[in-house]
């Protein structure tokens, strides 16, 4: 797989196959980027979403009663999601000005 193209991804060309053999042949180009990005199977946006994290595990009693874990939001991040699938893109700061402080100050004190 020297094209770096996975089954994730998805690709258009106009008019002749390209050398990897992948996507779609279109007859015509497309009239806009809209039209282009739904024509390679990219028509979807990016959603925000929350990110939570494990307060506590998961957990069994003396009885075998199993207890879910505890989650809660992790403060200042949000998940990137892809909307039409619900797929987790990446993740990503909320508030970048109290990380570059927090950085800062980090650094200034060593």
């Amino acid at each position: 797989m020297g094209h770096g193209i996975t089954n994730n991804d998805q690709v258009f060309s106009v008019r002749e196959v390209p050398w990897h053999g992948l996507g779609v042949v279109l007859d015509e180009y497309p009239r806009s980027i809209d039209d282009a990005l739904d024509k390679a199977g990219l028509g979807w946006r990016v959603t925000p979403g929350d990110v939570l994290v494990v307060k506590a595990p998961e957990w069994t009693d003396e009885f075998g009663t199993k207890h879910p874990a505890e989650l809660i939001p992790a403060t200042g991040f949000k998940a990137n999601l892809r909307e039409d699938t619900g797929a987790v893109l990446g993740s990503s700061r909320t508030n970048t000005r109290s990380w570059t402080t927090a950085t800062r100050s980090d650094s200034s004190t060593r």
